[in-house]
């Protein structure tokens, strides 16, 4: 047994015998192996199982909260509706602001007059005493 083969002569028993002992030896080998890959595959897979399951999970709480804001928030029309009332009472409030300047102005003025008709009747009774 040079380890090239002879292709004139057939192999004998112990040849084969020796050739059997190799590939059992090979495949227990790679049966090992391939159970190794198995048990790594199963494991990948369960926790590629459990990711998915808490992203789904995630998901769900996520179109929850999404359907929760959607309901509660505020569209345009609400926006414009209430922009349109703070409108109306920021005019109101100046209208307001105008009027109470303008009394403001008319009750010194009157009271200016009304200091000047107490002088003048003042004066006019101390004369006519």
């Amino acid at each position: 047994m040079s380890g090239e083969p002879d292709d004139d002569k057939p192999a004998t028993r112990a040849e084969l015998h020796a050739v059997e002992k190799r590939l059992e030896g090979k495949i227990e080998r790679l049966e090992g192996k391939i159970e190794r890959l198995e048990v790594k595959i199963d494991s990948s897979v369960q926790r590629l199982d459990d990711k998915i399951d808490r992203l789904a999970v995630e998901v769900i709480k996520t179109q929850a909260d999404v359907r929760e804001i959607k309901e509660s928030m505020a569209t345009k029309d609400d926006v414009s509706r209430i922009m349109g009332a703070i409108d109306a009472f920021s005019k109101q409030s100046e209208r307001g602001d105008r009027a109470m300047v303008l009394h403001g102005q008319a009750l010194t003025e009157h009271g200016v007059k009304l200091q000047d008709h107490d002088r003048r009747i003042a004066s006019l009774e101390s004369s006519r005493s």
